[in-house]
């Protein structure tokens, strides 16, 4: 091999350390991360890598570390298309290290010791129902069992909580990550009404768990700024600590040593505001509790109860749950195991390193050879104002209502929605899907390595996951599908133009985790019995179509199964039987890019030629006939005003798609009038407020492509800032 070959298989990543600077110069996270349990997504190119091949981790230095390597995913012709790594980080605060994933060289590394695995293997999980009685289920993992020094646990216990006839009410599981090298545990538990009806009020959800701990002091952060604060506290009476409307505190200031009466009145409030981690010890160990994303759905509860851990999921004190049927209750915690004279400071330090987890930096090349599609590539020196105007589409907050997992009342929002009109209730809550926000986020990460926008990516994937995802349903025509807009979580109506799976397909990509692919499968076979059992709903738009090839094709390609290769063949031959002029002439002509951009995603897999031609047709027939006289293409046709041009987004995809498919520059000069259009109007279908979610995902949809092939010629440098000296260059 040569040494070109050499250097264009040796794959880089970086880790960065992870912390913020807050008020009156608080720093924020660990100190240092001590064998930090860290997961690397590794994409890498076609056919160049095998599956059998053995793989190692070097340091900057070139130093064999320890590191467990398999591939995760696979191209068609079974080459790695991702690695999945595993590696015991050592890094100090503001710190980051290089590493680089390369064949094996049979250098073997250091030997780590095992850690002290004593982790909980018994949880139990119970339901209060709303008459009073409790049920329950115990679920338990068996002992990690391995041949080698050095490994990664990763289970699932699923299991079904029923009632006392014996009917199922409950389906959950529990998942566990365990290291040989670390004292300690990741968890999360997910749990999804399956009782029959709209929705089941309940009144406590609550996961237990026994530790070999007896406690005699008790440990936790309080954080409120005040002189002589924020503290580290240690006490020999237990904590119990709460996620509400008013923050993650303790439930009583005496908790924390404090006399209420010692402060003034406008202070007393955040003196109970405390940290996301507790814990507990005796003379034996220290075990740190650490429960982070507690305030994205609340009320939460945790404590150590003697021995006992308790999470109330949904605490009994609390207004009852007004649990959906098909929505889940999910929550991550992390389970730690430290020295008996472990001080609080220690403690703060482990909780941050999960609180504020390592951030992982793969070059965006890599994600483009693994079969990403982000074409523009990061060059903010160069294309300064694209970038902060881009970056602004995913500086939107969310809003109350955005991880609402289904607890409302706590704030009215169900009386609030019940006193509006129906079209109007949506508009309350404002998480919404549209175009695929995971999508555009996780395509933003790997162009720009932008740790925020990650997070954004993550909370909205388990939103759609575990809250939008309608698990079960008595309505087979809700069952396995998202609502649209995701309006009233799992109540609204799911149909194929408002349904996306690349998101999560990249998701998974990104974290490996198995219920995201798990639930893009269910939504692929939701689009699938469309096809077989509602083709007049897809045939209704071209939107309906669009939407279904793009994620047909999708999880075709990354699960293989020929079930999806049947369905994106049946739309592109239907597709196909279409002149131009008779391809939904009168469609929005936005829905008309979306069946476009359909169509270019599943070429690759069927009549790649046909498919070509008969893009450039209709899109040459859009061009003549659907834009209005300064150059932009009509929304829908109205003889009465001659076009409306409301909406372009996508549209711009399909037509620099057309000229990267036939070279003529006639195509990327329509975009680019639609570009300048850009600048003054935000091109999207809901115009809430500037910057939301359905707007970054249009955005990103719309315009990446176009971008590239802007900056390609040239273009995109007159819409920067102009510099002064090239401007006196001129005079």
């Amino acid at each position: 091999m040569s040494n070109a070959m050499n250097e264009a298989t040796i794959l880089p990543f970086r880790v960065v350390s992870n912390y913020v600077c807050g008020i009156c110069q608080q720093v924020e996270g660990a100190s240092r991360y001590d064998k930090h349990p860290v997961r690397i997504s590794v994409p890498v190119q076609r056919s160049v890598w095998k599956a059998e091949q053995a793989m190692e981790v070097a340091d900057e230095h070139g130093r064999v570390i320890p590191a467990m390597v398999k591939p995760f995913l696979k191209w068609s012709d079974g080459s790695v298309r991702s690695y999945e790594v595993w590696l015991p980080l050592n890094l100090a605060r503001k710190a980051e290290k290089s590493f680089t994933l390369r064949r094996a060289t049979g250098v073997k590394p250091d030997v780590l010791p095992v850690a002290s695995l004593d982790v909980p293997t018994r949880f139990n999980v119970s339901v209060l129902l709303q008459d009073g009685s409790r049920i329950s289920q115990q679920v338990e993992f068996p002992l990690p069992e391995h041949t080698s020094d050095f490994w990664v646990d990763q289970a699932e216990q699923e299991f079904t909580i029923a009632q006392p006839d014996n009917q199922p009410a409950f389906y959950g599981a529990i998942t566990r990550r365990l290291w040989s090298w670390y004292a300690g545990g990741d968890f999360a538990i997910r749990l999804i009404n399956h009782l029959p009806g709209e929705n089941t009020p309940v009144r406590a959800v609550r996961l237990e768990l026994e530790l070999p701990v007896k406690p005699t002091r008790h440990l936790i952060r309080q954080t409120c700024i005040m002189v002589d604060h924020p503290r580290l506290i240690e006490s020999s009476n237990p904590l119990t600590v709460v996620a509400d409307a008013g923050g993650v505190r303790v439930t009583d200031p005496a908790q924390l040593h404090e006399n209420a009466a010692d402060y003034p009145v406008y202070e007393v409030e955040g003196l109970t505001t405390v940290s996301n981690w507790i814990a507990a010890g005796d003379g034996e160990a220290t075990w740190l509790l650490v429960m982070p994303e507690a305030a994205q759905r609340f009320p939460k509860a945790w404590r150590f109860e003697g021995s006992r851990v308790v999470i109330d999921l949904h605490p009994p004190d609390a207004s009852p749950l007004d649990w959906q049927r098909g929505m889940a209750l999910f929550q991550r915690f992390q389970l730690v195991k430290l020295p008996a004279g472990a001080t609080a400071a220690e403690c703060e330090d482990v909780g941050w390193s999960w609180l504020r987890k390592p951030i992982v930096k793969v070059d965006a090349d890599q994600y483009r050879a693994g079969g990403w599609r982000i074409p523009f590539r990061f060059e903010p020196a160069r294309f300064p104002r694209t970038e902060i105007q881009y970056r602004q589409t995913y500086g939107f907050s969310w809003r109350r209502g955005t991880f609402d997992w289904g607890d409302d009342s706590f704030d009215g929002l169900s009386a609030r929605l019940a006193s509006l009109q129906p079209d109007q209730r949506w508009r309350t809550v404002m998480r919404n899907n549209e175009y695929d926000f995971i999508a555009s986020s996780a395509k933003e990460f790997a162009r720009t390595g932008q740790q925020a926008v990650f997070e954004k990516c993550r909370q909205a994937a388990e939103h759609l996951m575990h809250t939008d995802f309608v698990a079960v349903s008595d309505d087979p025509w809700r069952e396995g599908g998202v609502p649209a807009h995701c309006i009233m979580h799992t109540r609204g109506a799911a149909y194929p133009s408002h349904m996306w799976i690349e998101g999560l397909s990249l998701y998974y990509q990104l974290t490996g985790e198995p219920y995201a692919l798990q639930v893009a499968r269910r939504i692929g076979d939701f689009f699938l019995k469309y096809l077989d059992q509602r083709w007049e709903v897809l045939n209704g738009t071209a939107r309906e179509g669009g939407w279904a090839l793009i994620a047909i094709t999708v999880i075709y390609d990354l699960t293989g199964n020929p079930r999806y290769l049947r369905g994106l063949e049946k739309l592109v031959d239907f597709y196909l039987t279409h002149s131009p002029t008779s391809f939904y002439p009168y469609d929005a002509v936005f829905t008309i890019g979306v069946a476009l951009i359909g169509l270019d995603r599943a070429r690759h897999f069927h009549r790649d030629n046909e498919v070509k031609n008969f893009m450039l047709n209709v899109i040459d027939w859009c061009i003549d006939h659907r834009r209005t006289p300064d150059g932009l293409f009509d929304y829908h046709f109205d003889s009465e005003v001659e076009g409306v041009y409301y909406v372009q987004s996508k549209l711009p995809d399909a037509i620099n798609t057309c000229y990267l498919l036939s070279g003529d520059e006639k195509y990327l000069r329509v975009a680019w009038r639609q570009y300048q259009a850009a600048q003054h109007v935000p091109l999207t279908v809901q115009e809430w407020g500037r910057y939301e979610s359905g707007y970054a995902a249009a955005a990103h949809l719309s315009w990446m492509g176009c971008l590239a092939s802007f900056a390609a010629k040239g273009w995109l440098d007159t819409m920067q800032y102009s510099e002064p000296w090239r401007a006196s260059a001129v005079k």
